[in-house]
């Protein structure tokens, strides 16, 4: 999986160079940018489109692969919380469809690089456009 370079490739096609320094210097997140490169990576990655459904006033995202579904959870960076709301939306996502997804994935913007293994550990696949190995203690998730 080569998504920092799948990431930049489309950065470079889509983006004016002002927009690419802001997007990788100054750290800003553009969750439609980032939006588009996870549905590159998970139609070349499963062949299958990102999909989207609402479920309870929250929007779900999720391939469907063969006979299993997937999780996919797209946000500009993952804090304390991440992982709880993942497990909810998971929980949800079955509870509603009968369906309990094969796996989670996570594309965040911004992750601690910590978070990010604990996140592994607990069995969520985590994309990392751009490892930051410092976090403040009080990172909550973006809204």
């Amino acid at each position: 999986m080569d998504v920092q370079n799948d990431v930049q490739r489309f950065l470079e096609q889509n983006l004016s160079e002002w927009d690419r320094i802001l997007y990788w210097r100054f750290g800003l997140r553009n969750v439609d940018v980032l939006r588009q490169a996870a549905r590159e990576f998970l139609l070349r990655e499963y062949q299958a489109p990102l999909q989207e459904c609402l479920i309870d006033g929250q929007v779900f995202n999720f391939v469907i692969a063969g006979e299993q579904h997937i999780l996919v959870e797209i946000i500009e960076a993952a804090g304390r919380n991440t992982q709880e709301r993942l497990e909810h939306k998971n929980q949800l996502f079955t509870d509603v469809t009968g369906i309990r997804p094969a796996k989670t994935i996570l594309f965040p913007g911004w992750i601690n690089s910590r978070r990010a293994q604990a996140l592994r550990d607990a069995g969520i696949d985590v994309i990392e456009l751009e490892p930051d190995p410092i976090e403040p203690e009080d990172a909550e998730d973006a809204p």
